[in-house]
């Protein structure tokens, strides 16, 4: 990524600004994207990121994004849109306003973007759209979230086919690591632990996902970018299928473990189940089965480890302690 001129549209977390910052780190230029406000950290160097403030559902504000990579950048390398919108809901419960602006995001701002990009694509311009694993059976789609998320990958497809613009598109498992948003399982129910709060479990809690370590995420991507086929779509996973209650338990144990160690935790968080000598599991509330919440995503990575060398270095255990770690320092 050295040299590299690049926009990533959907910086402020998760794998945006996980992604920003090691392309920072590598010395690249960017423009970084983003609804909410941008982290300190991505904003460190003035001279290497120009940060813009936009909606992608709004055409005006994708055209100002255009303009400005084109201000400060002249060309673009690389395009890269990890924005996404998934509502916080039951998928029985989304609505008809819900469901316009998972479409207005997640499909017509993909487009916008790319579009207002056109102009300034440099002639070995990269597109990379990242998405989800929730559309690998796209004609059965389960809810708003993952048809739109499917609707996008095959729109960016299309351009590619009928345009040939240079799209590279990437399918992960549920990420972990820095940078997470806070309504996520691991960072909501480390938060719900250390406040006395419930701990929400869908049905028996026994839904499996498949679980990867941001940083490898990271590594796969740049794998894509740099050796992936135009038009072709790679896989990305952390090798580590776990049962939602292995997690809520693994969660349970790492909060106790760390009020025995830690001095001072239990004056920070009084409130935690732990701080009054209940173990953090007693939190644990089973809630209804939301409508529509597949009981195992799957991944498949053969593909991405046999053309490009992928393979996950971060194990979940240690990955998961380190984080949790960095979070009870905060």
């Amino acid at each position: 990524l050295a040299g590299k001129r690049g926009v990533v549209v959907g910086g402020s977390a998760g794998i945006g600004r996980a992604f920003a910052l090691k392309a920072l780190e590598d010395r690249a230029r960017l423009v970084v994207v983003a609804r909410r406000e941008l982290p300190a950290e991505v904003l460190a160097d003035a001279a290497q990121v120009t940060s813009v403030s936009a909606d992608i559902r709004n055409p005006d504000d994708c055209r100002r994004i255009g303009e400005t990579a084109a201000s400060t950048l002249g060309q673009v390398d690389l395009l890269l849109i990890s924005a996404g919108y998934a509502p916080l809901k039951a998928f029985s419960d989304v609505d008809a306003e819900d469901w316009t602006k998972v479409l207005a995001t997640n499909v017509i701002g993909v487009h916008q973007v790319i579009q207002a990009h056109l102009p300034v694509l440099a002639p070995s311009a990269v597109v990379a759209v990242l998405s989800s694993d929730s559309v690998r059976h796209p004609h059965r789609a389960l809810g708003a979230y993952s048809a739109s998320k499917a609707g996008s990958d095959h729109l960016v497809q299309a351009w590619h086919t009928t345009y040939g613009l240079p799209v590279l598109i990437t399918n992960c498992s549920n990420n972990y690591g820095p940078y997470q948003f806070p309504e996520k399982l691991i960072p909501l129910f480390l938060l719900n632990a250390l406040h006395g709060r419930d701990l929400p479990i869908f049905g028996d809690g026994m839904n499996v996902r498949d679980w990867l370590h941001v940083e490898d995420h990271c590594r796969g991507i740049e794998l894509v970018l740099e050796n992936g086929k135009p038009g072709e779509v790679y896989n990305i996973g952390g090798g580590e299928e776990l049962p939602n209650m292995a997690v809520i338990d693994a969660i349970c144990a790492a909060v106790d473990r760390a009020f025995s160690d830690v001095d001072g935790l239990a004056e920070r968080y009084p409130d935690a189940s732990a701080a009054q000598g209940k173990p953090t599991s007693s939190l644990k509330t089973f809630v209804t089965h939301r409508a529509g919440h597949a009981r195992r995503y799957a991944i498949d990575c053969h593909k991405i480890e046999r053309e490009l060398g992928y393979r996950p270095h971060n194990r979940f255990a240690e990955g998961f302690a380190e984080g949790l770690a960095e979070g009870l320092a905060e």
